[in-house]
């Protein structure tokens, strides 16, 4: 099932409540324990990485997912947008037509590294695309987030061991992971996850170290691994890239407007930015993301514990803006 809806506010991944801050919902802009942030002590010190694909990059019974692992890997900082918009059961050509509402809104060419990893395939494959169709879906993909500005980076398809799973699945897998490899498709980095020792032969899935019982999503320590796996590709891609800072005078998000609900504040995040932006692209380090069309939205903020806001402002004739801030609340 997709979950992916877009519409004039695009909840694309995290539990925590994402809303437009009305009139009616008493929004303020009284800033509450919020403090510009900084990058200090950080692997990633600014730039943009987006996570499109299946649900192989989300998580699963409480398993850490790949983004998360990868985070606490390579350490981003507050000025870098981390955000995880992959939906369960997406084939590639569902990404490709999601992705200008949910990847494109925050690209940033220019403020650093601004990547997109894509790790689909197996779901084309088990919808019977073939490996030619597949490829060519992939293809697609790459090109588009290309033209909208992206260094992408894409993942060779680990196994699977699905007892529905069409017959020669399997060799197709291998067939595609090996055209991905010698097919310039466009991609910038190719991760090799299906060429892996561990986690790549055909009969990697019966391994439930990395592999819940279903024989197809991770578990915490499969996630870690891939991430890993991933690692120096990022950090290699970020380290390359210098970026631009936005100052305060272009561009500004602040958080205010507290209210209680159980352990967490809920606070209504503001921008002010030169221009009249049209789209407006939010990432909290607590995992959630999504795309609005109005300059405030709310968010659930856990007491305890530092977040961090970016956002990316589109402006009406494609220039963008981006500002961030953190809020921190005591217990």
């Amino acid at each position: 099932m997709l979950k992916r809806r877009v519409s004039r506010i695009v909840l694309i991944r995290g539990a925590l409540a994402l809303a437009v801050c009305t009139a009616s919902a008493g929004c303020s802009r009284r800033d509450v324990s919020v403090a510009a942030a900084a990058p200090t002590d950080h692997g990633l010190t600014e730039g943009t990485i987006v996570f499109d694909g299946n649900s192989l990059l989300g998580s699963r019974e409480g398993q850490e997912s790949v983004s998360d692992a990868l985070k606490k890997i390579v350490r981003p900082g507050p000025a870098v947008v981390w955000a995880n918009v992959a939906g369960d059961g997406s084939a590639t050509e569902e990404l490709t037509a999601h992705a200008p509402d949910v990847v494109d809104p925050f690209s940033y060419p220019g403020g650093g590294a601004n990547v997109c990893v894509i790790w689909e395939g197996s779901n084309d494959l088990y919808k019977g695309a073939g490996v030619e169709g597949s490829l060519l879906h992939l293809r697609n993909y790459v090109r588009a987030r290309k033209a909208a500005g992206w260094t992408v980076v894409v993942l060779t398809l680990i196994p699977r061991g699905w007892p529905t799973l069409p017959q020669g699945w399997e060799t197709e897998r291998t067939a595609l992971n090996a055209a991905l490899r010698s097919t310039p498709i466009g991609y910038d980095r190719l991760v090799d996850a299906g060429a892996d020792s561990q986690i790549g032969p055909a009969d990697a899935w019966k391994n439930l170290r990395f592999f819940l019982p279903d024989g197809v999503h991770l578990t915490s320590a499969g996630g870690r691994h891939i991430a890993e796996l991933m690692a120096p590709t990022v950090r290699d891609l970020f380290g390359a890239t210098p970026g631009r800072r936005i100052s305060e005078s272009q561009a500004s998000v602040t958080c205010g407007n507290q209210r209680e609900i159980d352990a967490n504040v809920v606070m209504a995040c503001a921008v002010r930015s030169p221009g009249t932006p049209v789209q407006f692209a939010w990432s909290f380090s607590d995992g959630a993301a999504g795309v609005t069309t109005m300059p405030v939205i709310h968010h659930n903020f856990a007491r305890g514990h530092e977040t961090s806001v970016q956002v990316t402002m589109t402006m009406s004739g494609g220039e963008r803006f981006r500002a961030f801030t953190k809020v921190a609340l005591g217990k």
